[in-house]
């Protein structure tokens, strides 16, 4: 263990007890954990992907947003169950994530969507889990739920269409993995037609990988490879992988191709909520010591939508616990008009925080990155070059960043 750690361990957890203890009855209070940093305050206290996150500050794990919990709270205590070891170890800590990711266990979406609770994205999880009999449970239910409003809907636009809801979607996949594979595509090209524009990326995706297994399943192995692939650029999930490489294909590597150069456009622009005043990328840079960082958001055309304000979110927990880390944030919108998504903008601003908002008419710097999703999040280094690109969506991107910074391990 680096001295490193064993310093976050001192100054941030405060207590540890391990007990033997059975597995928990209630799995569909649980978060799973998914995946943990190799170096972080998780993997030295023994975390592993596959325990289980039983209660958070006496509440049960599955119904808190780690993150936002992160932003709001600065005393923690955890309860997780080490399956591996059959014991519970509970922690208290000052609120510094500690490294790992985690996902609702299949019971918990289950019972979530069964009481009217459900997040639409979980669902995405399931599928990524191959959980065809829950997915199936939890269309049923919607299904039941939502018949009265698509008959009167059908009846007043007076034709045969769908409710602008991806549950659509995943009722489509579960008939298509029950071997209705003809009926299942149809509703899935219908909901591709009709409703996939208002909804992420992630779910045109999805049609697609289904595209691709018809050009499988019609027996056009090299089509459905090239299909798959490009199913990837949408959604690079496990069961598009998967595909790619019984066919044996590669999954395109996740690596960062502007990783060691500098930012391409070196911006000078009026700020959002004071034109009078400019700010600059080289200035901004100068003003970094060795070890610090300086964060670009580019929106492009939005102003504001959820990831981004999701984004803000976490750029706040780093803030709180990594301040001589993070320095820094340039958010740059070629829009002009407010938007909905802009509370965690708006309390990193009044809570004092080095965060500017630029204005850029022209939209050269969205230009400039060839950008394809908003927002774009750029990490960038004391001597000017681009350590990373990536929104640090999960807990465990923002210790690998960390670990990249100064090889903490």
């Amino acid at each position: 263990m680096s001295d490193v750690i064993k310093r976050l361990l001192s100054e941030c957890v405060s207590q540890q007890v391990l007990k033997q203890a059975p597995p928990p009855r209630r799995l569909d209070k649980a978060l799973l954990v998914t995946k943990v940093a190799e170096v972080s305050l998780a993997k030295a206290l023994g975390i592993k992907a596959g325990d289980l996150l039983i209660d958070i500050n006496g509440r049960p794990g599955a119904e808190k947003d780690l993150w936002e919990w992160s932003q709001q709270s600065s005393l923690h205590s955890y309860e997780f169950y080490l399956t591996d070891t059959q014991q519970t170890l509970r922690l208290h800590t000052n609120g510094i994530p500690l490294g790992f990711n985690s996902d609702k266990t299949d019971e918990a979406i289950k019972a979530q969507y069964l009481r009217g609770k459900g997040d639409y994205q979980d669902l995405v999880v399931l599928w990524e889990r191959y959980e065809w009999k829950i997915l199936e449970q939890i269309s049923a239910y919607w299904l039941k739920k939502r018949g009265f409003i698509e008959k009167l809907f059908c009846k007043l636009s007076q034709r045969e269409t769908i409710p602008n809801d991806v549950e659509w979607l995943f009722q489509a996949v579960t008939l298509y993995e029950r071997g209705n594979c003809e009926r299942g595509m149809e509703v899935m090209e219908q909901f591709g037609q009709e409703c996939a524009s208002s909804w992420q990326t992630t779910y045109s995706g999805i049609v697609l990988y289904y595209r691709a297994r018809e050009q499988l399943r019609a027996g056009n192995r090299e089509e459905a490879l090239e299909a798959f692939l490009y199913a990837y650029d949408y959604i690079d999930s496990k069961p598009t992988a998967n595909e790619i490489g019984k066919l044996g294909g590669e999954v395109p590597e996740d690596n960062c191709p502007w990783e060691g150069k500098v930012f391409p456009y070196s911006y000078h622009l009026p700020m959002y909520y004071d034109k009078a005043q400019q700010v600059g990328l080289t200035d901004s840079i100068a003003q970094l010591v060795p070890g610090a960082l300086h964060m670009i958001c580019v929106l492009g055309s939005y102003r504001s939508n959820q990831p981004y304000d999701r984004f803000i979110q976490r750029f706040i927990v780093f803030t709180k616990y990594f301040p001589k880390v993070f320095n820094s944030l340039h958010i740059i919108t070629q829009n002009e008009k407010e938007g909905i998504w802009q509370a965690a903008e708006s309390e990193a601003i009044e809570a004092g925080l080095n965060v500017k908002v630029l204005l850029d008419k022209n939209n050269d710097v969205a230009r400039a990155i060839d950008g394809n999703s908003s927002p774009d999040v750029f990490v960038v280094g004391s001597d000017g070059r681009i350590l990373l690109n990536d929104r640090l969506s999960h807990p465990v991107d923002m210790w690998n960043l960390l670990d990249k910074l100064f090889c903490v391990e």
